[in-house]
């Protein structure tokens, strides 16, 4: 039997009774060791698995689970990705996920995150990555666990195309997912999934020759392009990678920062990429929280994107972001999902999922105390409805 309808489930971060919540919300049932829904429904995960909830190793079971029963397809997140690079020594492009680990734990243990690790990384083991990192390196027992969950994420599809949706976990970019199919395509392996249903979607994710750890070193490795926002969508498939799972980043004018949700001060931000760039306000553009929103119109009031005061040494906005009315995602075109953003209001809680009539953000921040974990239950609709919005919060834990 044909799947009826598709759940699109956002970022879970380690966050265990909310999964579980969630899934029984949505009317998923286990019994007999199998997974089912009563109506036949199948699950899109966007990605983010780990960091910040305690209980990571069970929601990185919980999903594979369901994925090998074929009643859900997961997507690769930047959390994802980020622990791929951490297990991954920089000299030789190696993924060495037990070493990792083992490093990574005697630090914590020892209340010396700050100490310089003895191995250099592709994701360095600096205090700020290993602060995010930490209750993934915590969430396992034992090396050979965190192994098979970083192999793991290694398989996992970058982003998935249906006649009727896509689904990516931050930014749909046409020039880096050409990039990162030409570039599959030359290795004879597939970075994401077309299909003519979800079932078939699903097949092809068990069937699929995934990227290796080789293929992986070159995805995450930026070398000279620390900075990706500086570069075009497809100037690299590690340009292309960062767009995808990270989203498109803003540079701020002059010095102007903001602070991100661990505190840090940045100098960027994240802006709405389905929508062209082209004189628009700064607070206006972001993608980010309600409150952020504030803060960057209080830091730069009304002030547009204007490419005149974006620095001369770098390209044209026109090349990094998308700028002009040509470049947005068409009004016309399929829904488009998404997680990454953490995109809620504690005082507005239909903020930040259905952001236009054929875009929906599913990451209303399920990671965090305050926010919730968020599901679209779509049912081949092209204009998207708040009422199919399914939460749970923190009253689940």
């Amino acid at each position: 039997m044909a799947a009826s309808g598709i759940d699109i489930i956002g970022d879970i971060h380690g966050m265990h009774t909310r999964l579980v919540a969630i899934l029984d919300a949505l009317g998923y049932r286990r019994a007999a060791g199998r997974w089912a829904h009563p109506d036949d429904r199948r699950i899109v995960f966007v990605g983010d698995y780990v960091d910040r909830g305690a209980r990571v190793a069970e929601v990185v079971d919980l999903v594979r689970e369901l994925c090998d029963q074929r009643i859900a397809l997961a997507l690769a997140g930047n959390h994802d990705t980020n622990a791929i690079a951490f297990a991954t020594r920089a000299h030789d492009r190696a993924l060495d996920a037990p070493e990792a680990w083992r490093q990574a734990s005697a630090r914590l243990a020892a209340g010396a995150a700050d100490a310089p690790a003895p191995t250099a990384w592709l994701r360095p083991h600096d205090a700020k990555n290993l602060k995010q990192h930490q209750d993934t390196v915590r969430g396992f027992a034992d090396a050979h666990g965190y192994d098979a969950c970083v192999r793991h994420f290694m398989t996992l599809p970058l982003y998935l195309e249906l006649p009727g949706l896509r689904a990516v976990h931050a930014a749909w970019i046409p020039p880096a997912i050409r990039a990162l199919d030409a570039w599959a395509e030359s290795k004879g392996v597939t970075a994401g999934i077309r299909a003519e249903s979800i079932d078939e979607a699903i097949e092809i994710q068990q069937s699929r020759r995934a990227p290796d750890d080789r293929h992986w070193g070159e995805l995450l490795d930026l070398g000279t392009r620390q900075q990706a926002l500086d570069f075009a969508p497809d100037e690299s498939v590690s340009v292309a990678l960062e767009r995808i799972v990270k989203g498109v980043e803003l540079r701020l004018p002059g010095d102007a920062r903001l602070a991100d949700g661990g505190g840090h001060a940045r100098g960027e931000m994240r802006i709405r990429w389905f929508d062209a760039a082209a004189g628009r306000r700064y607070h206006e553009h972001a993608l980010t929280k309600a409150a952020d929103a504030t803060k960057l119109r209080a830091l730069l009031g009304e002030r547009r994107i204007d490419a005149g005061e974006y620095p001369a040494t770098l390209p044209p906005l026109s090349a990094l972001i998308p700028y002009d009315a040509a470049d947005a995602y068409p009004a016309d075109e399929r829904p488009v999902f998404f997680g990454h953003y953490s995109l809620f209001d504690e005082t507005d809680r239909e903020f930040g999922t259905v952001l236009r009539a054929n875009v929906a953000c599913v990451d209303n921040g399920g990671g965090y105390r305050d926010g919730t974990l968020s599901a679209y239950r779509w049912n081949g609709e092209r204009e998207l409805t708040r009422a199919s919005v399914v939460t749970v919060d923190a009253t689940a834990d």
